[in-house]
């Protein structure tokens, strides 16, 4: 039997799927009754092979509740990538701060516009540091960009991201993503925080070159949620619980390819519910964001948290 060419965006859904071959250390903490967090820690060179992602953390934070339409659970998420986010970079943090956040994709797909909807819902505040002093010199210097796809501009977004760094003199990059999930119950509830970086548009298996510390320089962490489906693990689902026996590998391959036809064309399924679903999971990433270097004061004013 052939591999399924899923990319396995989601490093809980290596683990999962045995690739990490049963040694890689996870943790699961019950945060509140809705969420929970997931983390996963490649620490070799051999799993690292194995699971097809670099060494590193890879904490998971999934709600167990629909997020679409409840804004308790959505603030509630918020604090927690923020909580996560802060806990990651804390390490690599020295004096004040330079963050690039880049939000990836291609904002003219829905599924594809996450990373484009963080940047507009982030506090930016490189521009007020650097036209009012007075005003600006307790803020932490955070940058938005948005590269949009090699597709569409002819370069590479590890080039952009580059050379911005290197201009603005940026000491933290946080890249935003869309990622693919093998399971139903993950879209838009589960949120990815890694200190490995990312490969843009892995989750259609056109990945481009990687963004972290090797090739751009500075820590670089990544944030991305669940928004298109495999078509075939949708079968082997169906497939396995039509069944009252087990059902072997084989013979969910190869239903799954009676179904979908050519096992080259894998099938990217979305939600009827995508553009709200990618608004809101925009908003919860920004909001933790926001929350992880700021804290907005009545006044408007913005200092340190």
């Amino acid at each position: 039997m052939k591999r399924d060419k899923f990319c396995l965006d989601m490093a809980i859904e290596s683990a999962e799927d045995g690739k990490g071959g049963g040694e890689c250390e996870i943790t699961v903490q019950k945060l509140s009754d809705n969420v929970v967090k997931s983390t996963l820690t490649v620490k070799t060179e051999e799993q690292a092979k194995r699971m097809q992602r670099a060494r590193g953390r890879y904490v998971t934070v999934e709600s167990k509740v629909q997020t679409l339409g409840d804004g308790e659970v959505q603030r509630e998420l918020s604090k927690c990538v923020k909580n996560v986010l802060r806990a990651m970079t804390a390490t690599v943090i020295k004096g004040r701060p330079k963050v690039l956040v880049v939000g990836l994709g291609n904002k003219n797909v829905t599924a594809d516009a996450l990373g484009n909807l963080v940047i507009d819902n982030l506090i930016i505040t490189r521009s007020l540091i650097e036209t009012d002093y007075s005003r600006g010199k307790n803020l932490v210097n955070v940058s938005g960009l948005a590269p949009s796809v090699f597709a569409a501009t002819g370069i590479e977004s590890l080039d952009i991201v580059k050379g911005i760094v290197d201009r603005i003199g940026a000491t933290l990059v946080i890249a935003v993503d869309t990622l693919a999930t093998t399971k139903v119950s993950r879209l838009f509830r589960a949120f990815q925080i890694t200190d490995a970086g990312l490969v843009p548009g892995s989750a259609s298996n056109a990945g481009r070159q990687k963004l972290d510390y090797k090739n751009v320089g500075v820590p670089v962490f990544a944030i991305g949620v669940p928004l298109a489906l495999y078509a075939r693990s949708i079968v082997y689902d169906a497939v396995e619980k039509s069944s009252e026996e087990s059902v072997t590998a084989a013979k969910k391959y190869d239903v799954a390819s009676a179904v979908l036809g050519d096992e080259n064309l894998p099938m990217i399924l979305t939600p009827k519910e995508i553009d709200e679903g990618v608004r809101v999971c925009a908003k919860i990433i920004a909001e933790g964001i926001n929350l992880c270097f700021l804290n907005c004061a009545e006044k408007g004013k913005i200092t340190l948290v």
